[in-house]
């Protein structure tokens, strides 16, 4: 049976939740277009996170605002935009983060309400990169003097965010390496307040996965399977593999599994919400239509 595509999954699958008020900035908001490279800070990235702050606000102005995160980076003047709009927006920010959080995400993330990320979330820092630098003598100082600028209006950012000083911040992104933290290293930092913990509990591994892993197993087995991959790798054999016992998690009594069907009739849509179409998200993004001719059709009512 196929599925039903709802108004709701098109906007979700475009990049944000006007319902559940969430963003996801990073990732390809331009989906219609293969150009756009995933998790990439672009023109039309800023531009869709702006419109879409400013639907959220106009509707309503206290409540607040999931920013979900993820990227490599990208245009410098897109990343001050969003931050300018975050910065001015009435609504509380909550930024979460996951996998890459670099260059110009990284500074980005500083400026949320609330900063959470997730365990294994990756940062990265770098100073403002061009391709090429090139011209006549006064074109190439003027190249500089942007870059130098960029530069210290990123610390600056940075340093109003996090508990360390402006020259902490200068020193790294005038570096000409990469700088990669850890989510407990930007944390001590004062750019992360709160690591999420992971949701799984005991009570939701049981079944299947629990059986296979404390049942008992022929260790030679084990160990010819190593030897063969290893050897694949053509690399030297372990002489001995010690297998990991299961890890005996807390039973949370809160959590349970509801395995009865999804009801036929199930609408996760009002029925006042109007059609959307692809071809006119990508109207909107590219600016080939008005923001204000777009938004009445995307309205949810809460």
């Amino acid at each position: 049976m196929p599925i039903k595509k709802t108004p709701v999954d098109e906007l979700v699958v475009f990049g944000y939740d006007l319902k559940q008020r969430r963003v996801y900035l990073g990732t390809p908001v331009n989906c219609l277009s293969a150009d756009t490279q995933i998790g990439e800070i672009s023109p039309e990235s800023a531009e869709m996170l702006s419109r879409v702050l400013d639907r959220m606000e106009d509707e309503f102005s206290n409540k607040p605002i999931e920013v979900h995160l993820s990227t490599f980076g990208g245009c410098v003047y897109s990343a001050l935009k969003i931050i300018d709009r975050l910065q001015s927006s009435s609504c509380q920010i909550k930024v979460v983060a996951s996998g890459p959080i670099m260059s110009a995400g990284f500074v980005i993330f500083s400026v949320g309400d609330i900063r959470q990320c997730h365990p294994h979330t990756r940062f990265m820092c770098h100073a403002a990169k061009t391709d090429e630098i090139s011209g006549t003598t006064t074109d190439i100082k003027m190249e500089s003097a942007e870059l130098e600028w960029i530069s210290n209006t990123y610390a600056e950012i940075l340093k109003e965010n996090t508990r360390m000083p402006l020259d902490f911040w200068k020193g790294l992104l005038r570096s000409s390496r990469d700088v990669f933290m850890s989510a407990q290293e930007v944390k001590n930092l004062g750019l992360v307040d709160q690591i999420l913990s992971h949701k799984k509990r005991g009570n939701l591994r049981r079944g299947p996965r629990f059986k296979s892993l404390n049942k008992p197993f022929d260790s030679d087995t084990v160990q010819a399977t190593v030897n063969k991959i290893f050897k694949r790798m053509d690399m030297p054999t372990l002489s001995e593999v010690t297998v990991n016992r299961p890890k005996i998690e807390p039973i949370d009594e809160s959590l349970f599994i509801d395995e009865t069907p999804v009801p036929d009739d199930f609408d996760q849509t009002s029925q006042d919400v109007l059609e959307i179409s692809k071809q006119g998200l990508a109207q909107i993004v590219e600016g080939e239509k008005d923001k204000n001719l777009a938004w009445n059709k995307c309205s949810l009512k809460n």
